[in-house]
């Protein structure tokens, strides 16, 4: 069921399938929608009852002129508040990892476990902060539509990419979906996020790291450090994967996600 709702006020898009099952909250990554989580939440409908909103300057939510993790994370909250939910098992994939972790610093007591979906702890690097402001520049000359066909298709292992086609097509035209404006208050607000890295040693629910073999956008490297710096987290690597691993092996996402409840 999708619906939208005014929350922390601006117009937020939600999918929920409102049954009685322990709520799995969905949240998307960059340049994505809630429509990526299609294919996946049919897997999970069984066990979980499945929100997934788009997240604000993506898709039919509206923007904030910064969209900051912490807005986010409000925005969030007043939808469960508003729908008398308690607990979640909470899961952001990229983007949403941020807003996740965000989430589950401001408000603890709504997280009954914490999955990181390609998602790291670590605020922007100088030299990344210096890449988004150059797509901001781009995105502000019109310049949406080549950002995504650059960086959608590296969301995906490279033997991947022709057996998804039709999931990378798709998602490269929901970005015609987004209001330029709000992408740009995205980078902006990813620019802006905090460091989790203190915060993840004191979280007391569970915590699931995803990662991808292949992920053109966490190495291996970065990945081994983050399991070594988290020794009470599960972590799944995906050795057919990518960025996008609840795309590429779904089953195998779905599964753990099974075993948290």
């Amino acid at each position: 069921m999708n619906a939208f709702y005014m929350l922390n006020h601006i117009p937020v898009h939600v999918s929920d399938t409102k049954t009685e099952k322990k709520p799995l909250v969905l949240l998307h990554g960059y340049l994505e929608t809630l429509q990526i989580w299609d294919t996946f939440s049919l897997l999970t409908e069984d066990a979980f009852r499945v929100i997934a909103p788009d997240l604000p300057g993506h898709g039919l939510t509206g923007t904030y002129n910064v969209n900051t993790v912490e807005k986010q994370a409000d925005m969030l909250f007043e939808y469960l508040e508003r729908q008398q939910i308690g607990t979640v098992l909470l899961a952001g994939h990229s983007m949403g990892g941020y807003v996740a972790q965000s989430f589950a610093m401001r408000y603890p007591g709504k997280v009954s476990a914490l999955v990181l979906m390609h998602a790291v702890p670590w605020p922007d690097s100088d030299e990344k902060k210096a890449a988004r402001d150059r797509d901001i520049e781009k995105i502000q000359m019109g310049k949406l539509e080549q950002v995504a066909q650059r960086d959608v298709p590296l969301m995906y292992a490279p033997g991947n990419r022709k057996r998804l086609n039709e999931i990378i097509e798709s998602t490269l035209v929901q970005a015609g979906i987004h209001d330029p404006a709000g992408i740009v208050a995205s980078l902006k607000g990813m620019k802006e996020r905090p460091s989790y890295v203190e915060f993840l040693h004191t979280l007391a629910c569970p915590l699931v790291f995803f990662f991808g073999t292949q992920d053109s956008y966490i190495s291996m490297e970065r990945a081994m450090e983050m399991e070594a710096m988290y020794p009470h987290a599960r972590v799944i690597y995906l050795h057919g994967s990518g960025h996008n691993g609840f795309v590429e092996e779904p089953h195998a996402v779905a599964e753990t996600l099974r075993s948290l409840i």
